[in-house]
């Protein structure tokens, strides 16, 4: 067998324990090496390393201003020798002068500037020790050990120097020469410091004064406090003076601007200011808060919704006489129900949050009232003259389907370029920061009180409160911005501003009188019961709360968007919107999305027989409002089957069970009708007992008439209509209809009704 065969001997015995087989057995005078040891030992080293890597990254910090990396200290200690490299900090500080510099607007000049003490010229090794210690002895060095190399930088290191540089640079060595020792690691717990100046301003040795290179550092850092502080106050928002409302759920909360609290209250006072019944609590002072405080009654929110709409709260309903919170709450149901009546969306919002006067609930309801009462006299038959805003190629019916914020775009831009102005307005907020648009739009509509004197002022703040100075002068009394709202740009606030100036100063002339005959002429033409019931149904559909507002029925409903939104919120379920085109701008996509919604109006159970997407897109005035009536039957009829209703509803179990409660609640002989037709209905009084039998207490029968007159119906209607709204019932027939006795909106009425009494009767 030759020397490199081998073969197992079978008298082997192995003799070895598994942890020598594995880790190999002690020698003597070496010890065993414990790896649980060496594990500790080398984690705690990495997370040193990135310790030491994570404080050099953050920049300033430390004792003197600086911080350590891992392979280099950045301030020389007693009794240690460190490396000082050239270009660490140096090139760091140097940046972050010159970002400093150009955020604030000086100019970058670093040639004078005090050289930091890390940015040598001359790398060198530097000794240093306690001044107030002796010199000692030293011993004879041990035997050199080979230094450990420095850990990786996330910062490229630098070159070292040469052996002529260092010799150059060092002081005289002694006899002994000192030993190569590695620079030890920071300890974990650094020594109690004696109490003293920042640590921007702690000298650098005891007994020393502060010394130009640390005064560079201290530079740096308040360099860098003032760019913070200046990129805050930089930042601005629309609502610029923003306070903080802690909801009901963990963490949330909501926020408002002051601006707005401030503006709503001096139009109100403005707005209100010869109401009788009000002159206990206006003037409301618009910087304490008082608005919320006044709001809590809803008599203040019902006076200001009879300017949008008069009539629209019976005066008579209102309860003047706040005796109980039951009568707070009847006049917010009133105030609720009377806003969803004319197209607000009042989703989510209840009366106990207008007693409790939750802001951002508050505040948006007030926007939806004053912008409808700000755009009631944007429109063509108020200002026929508006024709003049056509564009080349345009008819009267294109201008009739523009929404009313659009009129107002159309009317700025319009003075605009017969003022010579080149910029034009497409938005309520950047496009009027520098007040110019205004400058030139009140220098056209009222050129005897304003010109273009304002242009010359450079300061933004200046030339907006010269804006509002000439806005007081023709007229504005309440002008809704000030200077610092139109400088940051509010959006809602510099609207209400331009609404107003155009129910001032509209300022269209036209000098050929045909153009205010075909606008006459188009309006009379227009079907009055169209137009009435037409105004219904877009209310109902705009207090949904759907994205696609709803200006003009037939006109809007062409894209079949608005039609698709209500069925959504009628039946989450029932559109994919997947299938419908998005922005069509041809009309064959159009016509699809009209197909697809008739086919959703199918899944939802309605009547489509002779229906088509071509009718709806046509604007077949019969065959539209008839689907929009189904929707809004479907939506009353579903609210009832959710509240106690196995099985569909006709009209005629609505009429049966209205008897049945009119006569349980007075008397066998009382009223009763035969049909939601029935002539008696115009009275009213059968309606009104129905309230009371509902909610007993309710009516006021003191100030109820026979209806035996045409004046005595209409009071009676109105005060129906206000009564319904305080129990709770959210009716969007107009007073019209029950003195004309229009069986589908008393449909509505009849409805509304029995689901407050099932609500009532419905367990907690």
């Amino acid at each position: 067998m030759s020397d490199d065969e081998w073969e197992t001997d079978p008298d082997f015995v192995n003799n070895q324990s598994e942890e020598e087989q594995r880790w190999g057995k002690s020698r003597d005078g070496v010890q065993k090496v414990d790896m649980n040891s060496l594990k500790e030992d080398v984690m705690n080293a990495e997370k040193e390393k990135a310790k030491a890597k994570s404080g050099f990254q953050r920049g300033y910090g430390g004792e003197y201003g600086l911080e350590s990396s891992g392979d280099q200290t950045t301030a020389a200690k007693p009794g240690k020798k460190v490396w000082q490299p050239k270009n660490s900090f140096d090139d760091k500080m140097a940046s972050q002068l010159d970002k400093t510099n150009k955020s604030l607007g000086e100019p970058n000049d670093t040639s004078s500037a005090p050289a930091h003490p890390l940015a040598s010229s001359t790398q060198h090794v530097q000794t240093t020790s306690s001044p107030n210690e002796p010199a000692k002895a030293e011993s004879p060095p041990p035997p050199a050990k080979a230094a450990s190399p420095p850990p990786p930088s996330s910062r490229p290191t630098p070159p070292l120097p040469s052996k002529e540089q260092t010799k150059a640079a060092a002081p005289p060595e002694p006899s002994t020469p000192p030993p190569a020792v590695a620079p030890k690691p920071p300890a974990k717990t650094p020594p109690p410091k004696p109490p003293g100046p920042p640590p921007s301003q702690a000298p650098a040795s005891p007994g020393k004064p502060i010394s130009q290179d640390e005064k560079t550092v201290e530079e740096g850092n308040r360099f860098s406090a003032d760019l913070r502080a200046k990129g805050l106050e930089a930042i601005s928002t629309a609502d610029s003076n923003l306070t903080r409302r802690d909801g009901e759920a963990f963490g949330a909360y909501h926020s408002y601007g002051q601006e707005k609290v401030e503006a709503f209250t001096e139009y109100i006072n403005y707005t209100l200011q010869s109401d009788a019944d009000l002159s206990g609590v206006l003037p409301i002072d618009p910087v304490s808060g008082d608005l919320f405080k006044v709001i809590a009654d809803g008599v203040l929110l019902c006076k200001l919704l009879n300017k949008t709409q008069p009539g629209i709260v019976f005066e008579k309903a209102i309860n003047l006489k706040i005796k109980s919170v039951h009568h707070k709450v009847e006049n917010q149901n009133l105030a609720i129900n009377s806003a969803r009546a004319i197209g607000c969306n009042v989703i989510n919002i209840g009366a106990q949050d207008l007693i409790d006067g939750r802001p951002h609930l508050v505040l948006g309801l007030l926007w939806q009232i004053i912008k409808i009462l700000l755009l009631k006299r944007v429109s063509l038959k108020e200002h026929p003259e508006l024709v003049l805003l056509l564009k080349p190629g345009e008819d009267l019916a294109t201008l009739l389907k523009l929404p009313k914020e659009e009129l107002l775009v159309r009317w700025v831009n319009f003075h605009l370029v017969n003022a010579g102005c080149e910029k034009r307005l497409s938005n309520f907020s950047s496009d009027v920061k520098d007040s110019t648009i205004y400058i030139y739009l009140m220098s056209r509509i009222c050129p005897e009180h304003c010109d273009l004197s304002p242009l010359q002022e450079k300061d933004e703040r200046r030339r907006a409160q010269k804006v509002l100075d000439n806005a007081a002068k023709i007229g504005c009394k309440t002008t809704f911005v000030k200077a610092n709202d139109i400088v940051a740009g509010n959006k809602d606030l510099n609207f209400a501003f331009t609404a107003l100036l155009f129910n001032e100063h509209p300022a269209l002339y036209v000098d050929d009188t045909s153009n205010q005959v075909e606008v006459a002429t188009l309006l009379e033409d227009d079907n009055a019961e169209c137009t009435r019931e037409e105004r219904v149904f877009q209310n109902w559909m705009n207090s949904l709360g759907i994205d696609a507002q709803v200006h003009r029925l037939l006109e809007d409903c062409k894209t079949a968007e608005p039609l698709l939104q209500v069925m959504e919120k009628l039946n989450p379920t029932v559109v994919n919107w997947k299938m419908v085109n998005k922005n069509p701008r041809v009309q064959i996509k159009t016509i699809e999305n009209c197909n697809y919604m008739v086919e959703c109006a199918k899944a939802l159970g309605l009547h489509t027989v002779n229906i088509g997407g071509k009718d709806i897109h046509d604007g077949n005035a019969k065959l539209v409002l008839g689907l929009v009536w189904q929707l809004m039957r479907h939506d009353t009829m579903s609210l009832l089957e959710r509240l106690g209703g196995s099985s569909k509803l006709s009209d005629s179990d609505l009429v049966q069970w209205a008897n049945d409660r009119v006569q349980a609640h007075f008397n066998s002989s009382s009223r009763k009708v035969s049909s939601l037709s029935d002539p008696s209905i115009a009275t009213s009084l059968f309606l009104l007992q129905l309230c009371e039998s509902v909610t007993p207490g309710l009516v006021d029968w003191d100030i109820v008439t026979e209806g035996s007159t045409d004046e005595d119906r209409e009071h009676n209607a109105k005060y129906v209509l206000s009564v319904a709204r305080k129990m709770g019932c959210g009716i969007f027939l107009l007073w019209e209809d029950v003195v004309e006795v229009k069986p589908k909106m008393l449909m509505t009425f009849l409805g509304s009704v029995m689901a407050v009494q099932r609500q009532k009767a419905a367990p907690s």
